[in-house]
């Protein structure tokens, strides 16, 4: 017999399960997929449980070097009022270059106040991934980041000027996109990419993301 405390914790993850069911179509599964979960669920559970455990663990890919608290505001940020291309010795932060795609997804964003001491990880990449796979073996939810945020460390200068960075923001549109921020000869660059592009992160770049856990 199960104990009560198994018991609950089943229904919770069951529910969570439930909450999401909708993604088991979503992710395109075939008629012959679904005629075997129909047949045999107790063995489209089981590969369910071996894909959970076979999953990228955050520490396979990623070794944590600094945890950093970001201030609370009740202020909306406009992100077309911070991110503004200005070398000055007077610019609240240097940036020497916007690109293209982020001044079309990004610019025309306004974000709502934080929650307070929102806190961020800032790690190391130890292998060459995809970005797909990094923001999977992070979650969604901890990969996405805010431009606030990215915004609070470079005004405040937590970002090494020597590392390659990666962000995860949401666009004007809710959509995830990779942000790169690295720093030139006079000030940072920040592009904007497709977070679904195959194309691999060289291990050693930094990745920043939201720690649940604080």
């Amino acid at each position: 017999m199960l104990e009560e405390k198994a018991i609950q914790e089943i229904l919770v993850i069951s529910a969570e399960l439930a909450e999401f069911q909708r993604k088991f179509l979503a992710e395109g599964l075939s008629a012959e997929d679904k005629v075997f979960i129909y047949q045999d669920p107790n063995e489209a559970a089981r590969l369910c449980i071996t894909a959970i455990k076979n999953r990228n663990r955050i520490s396979d890919f990623l070794k944590h070097r600094q945890t950093i608290v970001t201030p609370y505001s009740d202020d909306e940020f406009i992100v077309q009022d911070k991110f503004v291309v200005d070398v000055t010795d007077e610019a609240a932060v240097q940036i020497e270059y916007i690109g293209k795609a982020f001044r079309d997804w990004f610019l025309d964003k306004i974000e709502k106040p934080l929650s307070p001491n929102f806190t961020l990880d800032l790690s190391v990449l130890l292998k060459p991934l995809i970005d797909r796979s990094i923001i999977n073996g992070l979650s969604k939810n901890r990969a996405s980041v805010t431009l606030r945020e990215l915004y609070f460390l470079m005004k405040n200068e937590q970002l090494d000027k020597h590392d390659f960075h990666v962000f995860y923001i949401p666009d004007a549109q809710g959509i995830l996109r990779a942000v790169d921020v690295c720093w030139r000869k006079r000030g940072w660059h920040l592009y904007g990419l497709s977070a679904k592009k195959a194309r691999k992160r060289p291990a050693g770049c930094m990745i920043i993301s939201r720690n649940l856990a604080a």
